[in-house]
């Protein structure tokens, strides 16, 4: 058997890229899930996806989770998230955090001023982002692939199981590539810039919420900030928590 050549296979296809963020995410953690199947809530086929990071709160009533995609990119050809300062404006800001369960939804309405002011992790820092895309290639489908596998991967999650369960999900594409924005500026010139963390609307229907895309060499400072804003979440719960 060609160990070698098994190796140059594994390495082709992105695995390792996979087993990291699972790693990382594990130090950060959370309980870790690799190669997790779900039911796809618009094919009702069973998918995919990369890695499913969870974190409870002791009764297993909250449940916060990352449902990540990974994609490892050989030819290293950049991904560009094209940013206008318009396409968040008039999103309804508590959709965009995240995913969930109809009954965390009714309660996370009622705080909603409480969740701007506590938890930082969903505010955006610079301009969300309208679309994905792939330099330097003519496939649309690489990009939008990964998006909506992550996505529906949320999807199912959150709507998963049955009664008042509280399930928060938040969708996250992990690149190992450089990850650019491009948008327009004031004087109407192109500007690009590499960033490490971006986000992106992704609202195919009557559901969407930002995507968290992330670049892989910032990897342990993503699944920090995102246990962290779990603990915040959970904090300001906590009354409702107990209550249930």
């Amino acid at each position: 058997m060609d160990l070698a050549n098994i190796k140059a296979w594994v390495l082709k296809e992105g695995f390792p890229l996979e087993m990291r963020a699972a790693a990382e995410m594990r130090a950060a953690g959370f309980s870790v899930f690799q190669g997790r199947y779900y039911t796809d809530p618009d094919t009702a086929k069973a998918r995919e996806i990369d890695v499913l990071a969870i974190a409870e709160d002791n009764f297993g009533v909250f449940q916060f989770t990352l449902a990540v995609e990974c994609k490892s990119t050989q030819n290293g050809k950049p991904w560009l998230l094209f940013t206008s300062p318009d396409v968040y404006g008039g999103y309804n800001r508590l959709r965009g955090m995240g995913l969930f369960s109809q009954r965390l939804g009714q309660v996370l309405a009622s705080r909603v001023l409480d969740l701007s002011d506590n938890v930082s992790w969903f505010i955006p820092v610079r301009p969300v982002a309208y679309s994905l895309r792939q330099a330097h290639t003519q496939r649309l489908d690489v990009a939008h692939a990964a998006v909506s596998s992550c996505f529906a991967a949320g999807v199912s999650t959150a709507l998963s199981g049955s009664g008042g369960g509280w399930r928060f999900c938040v969708p996250v594409l992990v690149v190992d590539a450089p990850l650019l924005t491009v948008s327009l500026g004031k004087t109407e010139e192109l500007v690009v810039e590499e960033i490490d963390h971006g986000l992106l609307l992704h609202s195919p229907g009557q559901q969407g919420c930002l995507v968290h895309v992330v670049a892989a060499a910032v990897l342990p400072r993503c699944a920090s900030e995102a246990y962290h804003a779990f603990g915040q979440l959970k904090t300001l719960l906590s009354k409702e928590i107990d209550a249930e």
